[in-house]
């Protein structure tokens, strides 16, 4: 049994989801990024409505990682050349 410092919060799992057995959850934030990531939710409620993945946009868990993969003209370089 978790102690009751890791117990979440119910305002914490405020994001109501449809995952891949049909069954509806209560998920938190970083809980619905992590079944997200591995193709585990169908539906999930927004303020706006309901999104469905893989039909409507949803943002990048880590958008650190897709910015790396840009290898544009435009993209930052940190190689310094001396004269």
């Amino acid at each position: 049994m978790p102690k009751r410092s890791e117990q979440l919060n119910p305002d914490q799992c405020s994001i109501k989801a449809i995952i891949d057995d049909g069954s509806y959850h209560y998920l938190s934030p970083s809980a619905l990024d992590v079944l997200l990531e591995h193709d585990l939710v169908l539906k999930f409620e927004r303020s706006d409505g309901w999104v469905t993945v893989g039909i409507d946009p949803i943002r990048m868990p880590n958008r650190f990682e897709t910015d790396q993969s840009f290898n544009g003209p435009y993209r930052r370089s940190t190689d310094i050349i001396w004269s």
